[in-house]
């Protein structure tokens, strides 16, 4: 599929950072700490499997899960793999109560100021993926104009960020042109939990007359050449 950009992550470390963002830091103060939600999920696998992106692109990250067990997947399958994980690790409204301790980012304050991107980073080095795992730390928009403006584009692209409806709709307007032609743009939370997800995934499928492939609470969208 993608077969024009360069698959060294040190290209990108340099292109990005000007280091190496894993260099140097003492990941042994943050414990693995892999809670998250779907990681797991068997469409990771078959999406992978059908696939064998080189370039993933995750949008919203929070500790890291998803994007290792997907890492740990292509490593199993012996194939040449880069994931982008683009955050802001400053959580969404959700994450701003003090009541919801799965959800809130009180542990990780320091100053008032979440610090959870240092636990990512700690998780991804504990399972020694820093390899295969690019941090993108900024917002979804201005991310996806970065890609734009260096012409990548990725086999995968998985939406996992805001829930707000509004939100949502234009993480998948701005990625759906990264996408790899024949590629795939798969998201999480379609339930009624989240409804403004299912709300944003619909609208965009009858502006763009796409179908929805519909996995439990994983959706996806299917690039064709013509689209």
């Amino acid at each position: 599929m993608n077969e024009l950009q360069p698959l060294t992550i040190d290209h990108y470390f340099q292109i990005m950072f000007n280091q190496n963002p894993y260099a140097g830091f003492d990941y042994q103060k943050f414990p693995l700490d892999l809670q998250g939600w779907g990681s797991d999920h068997p469409i990771f696998e078959q999406v992978l499997q059908n696939y064998q992106p080189k370039i993933i692109i995750e949008v919203g990250t929070w500790k890291g899960a998803s994007a290792i067990h997907m890492a740990k997947l292509m490593r199993q399958q012996q194939k040449p793999c880069i994931i982008f994980c683009v955050d802001t690790w400053l959580g969404g409204i959700e994450h701003l109560s003090t009541y919801n301790d799965v959800l809130s980012l009180n542990p990780y304050r320091q100053h008032g100021y979440p610090t959870l991107y240092h636990q990512f980073l700690a998780n991804i080095m504990h399972e020694g993926l820093q390899d295969m795992i690019v941090p993108f730390p900024n917002t979804s928009l201005i991310a996806a104009r970065w890609f734009k403006r260096h012409n990548i584009q990725a086999d995968l692209i998985y939406i996992d960020a805001s829930h707000d409806e509004d939100d949502v709709y234009a993480d998948i307007t701005n990625y759906w042109p990264l996408v790899s032609p024949n590629g795939v743009l798969l998201g999480d939370d379609w339930s009624e939990a989240w409804y403004g997800v299912i709300c944003a995934v619909n609208r965009f499928a009858r502006e763009k007359e796409l179908d929805i492939k519909v996995n439990n609470s994983k959706w996806a969208f299917l690039k064709q050449d013509n689209k």
